[in-house]
C-alpha cells in the first residue's frame, strides 16, 4: 500500500461504512490488490463473483454489502464489459504485474462509464492509450510460438545409500501431447500452487512435458515426507520438486493411508483450484 493511502477521505469512509478499524481496512484493500495481481492481473476482478471477492479478502459478512461499499468509495469501478474493475489499476499495479501484462501482450481493463478504454502496460516509462473512437488502433497480437519439447530425460545412475538416485524407468507423456493439454497444465499448476509455488513459476513448471499430475503429486508428497523426517531443509523442498520434474523421476508407490502432509497438500490444492482459474 502506498504511503498516504490510509489518510485519504475515501479510505476513512470505507472503514466507517464497513465498521472496520484502520488496520483492518488497510488489510482488506491489500488482500483485494494481491488477489487482483494474482488472479485478474488486467484489473478485471468482475470475472469472479461477489462471493469469490469477499472470500479472497477474508470478509465474513454479506458479499454484496462489501462490493457495494468498494464501488461507492471508488476502490472498484462498475464496467459494462468486465462487470467490475479495480479503480486506476493500470496506474497503481505493482511493477511485477505491469511487466507481466506487458510481456503477455494483454491490455488493462479500465471502466470509462459508457465503454472500455484499454491501455498497454508501461513500457520504458511510456503508456499508450487506445480510446473507443479508434484514434490509436491496437496492433494485432503476435502468434504464440509452438512449444519446443525438452530432450528426453535419461535414468540416473545408482549411488550407494541414496534412494533418490536408484535407476528407474523414465515416466513421461508424449511431449507434444503434454505441452498442448491445458487441463493437464492446469491440474499440475494447482498442485504446485498448493505446495507454495507462486502462480507464474507454477505455470512455467506445469508446461514442461515431464510435469504429469501423477509425478508432481508424488514429488510434492515425497518432499513433505522428507521435510517431516528432517532429511531435507525447508528451503530445498521446492528445488527437490523442480529437480524431479526436470529429471522425469518415476514416482514410487505412495503409502496406503493419507499422511498429515499429504492432507495439507490436498486441501491447499483444492483451495487453489477455487481461486486460480484460467481466463477463457
Amino acid at each position: 500500500m502506498k504511503r498516504g493511502t490510509m489518510i485519504l477521505p475515501k479510505f476513512k469512509r470505507l472503514g466507517r461504512e464497513l465498521g472496520l478499524p484502520t488496520y483492518a481496512t488497510a488489510g482488506l484493500l491489500e488482500c483485494l490488490w494481491h488477489f487482483t495481481a494474482q488472479c485478474a492481473e488486467r484489473g478485471n476482478v468482475g470475472k469472479y463473483t461477489d462471493d469469490d471477492i469477499a472470500e479472497a479478502v477474508g470478509w465474513e459478512g454479506d458479499a454484496a454489502v462489501l462490493v457495494s461499499a468498494l464501488i461507492r468509495h471508488k476502490w472498484l469501478d462498475e464496467c459494462g464489459t468486465h462487470r467490475l474493475v479495480v479503480h486506476d489499476w493500470d496506474q497503481h499495479a505493482d511493477d511485477a504485474t505491469k511487466k507481466r501484462v506487458d510481456r503477455s501482450g494483454l491490455t488493462w481493463a479500465i471502466s470509462t462509464g459508457g465503454g472500455q478504454r484499454r491501455t498497454t502496460a508501461d513500457n520504458g516509462g511510456q503508456r499508450r492509450t487506445t480510446a473507443d473512437n479508434g484514434s490509436l488502433p491496437e496492433p494485432e497480437p503476435e502468434p504464440e510460438p509452438e512449444p519446443v519439447p525438452e530432450p528426453e530425460p535419461q535414468p540416473r545412475a545408482a549411488v550407494a545409500g541414496d534412494p533418490w538416485s536408484k535407476p528407474k524407468a523414465v515416466y513421461q507423456d508424449p511431449p507434444k501431447a503434454a505441452a498442448s493439454d491445458p487441463s493437464r497444465v492446469g491440474e499440475v499448476r494447482d498442485i504446485l500452487i498448493g505446495f507454495g509455488f507462486n502462480p507464474s513459476n507454477a505455470y512455467n513448471h506445469a508446461k514442461k512435458p515431464n510435469a504429469t499430475p501423477v509425478r508432481v503429486r508424488w514429488l510434492v508428497d515425497e518432499a513433505l515426507r522428507r521435510l517431516e523426517l528432517g532429511e531435507i531443509e525447508k528451503n530445498k523442498a521446492m528445488g527437490f520438486v523442480v529437480a524431479g520434474i526436470r529429471d522425469g523421476i518415476d514416482p514410487d508407490p505412495g503409502p496406503a493411508v493419507e499422511t498429515p502432509a499429504q492432507r495439507r497438500t490436498r486441501v491447499l490444492t483444492e483451495n487453489a483450484k477455487k481461486i486460480w482459474k484460467d481466463e477463457t
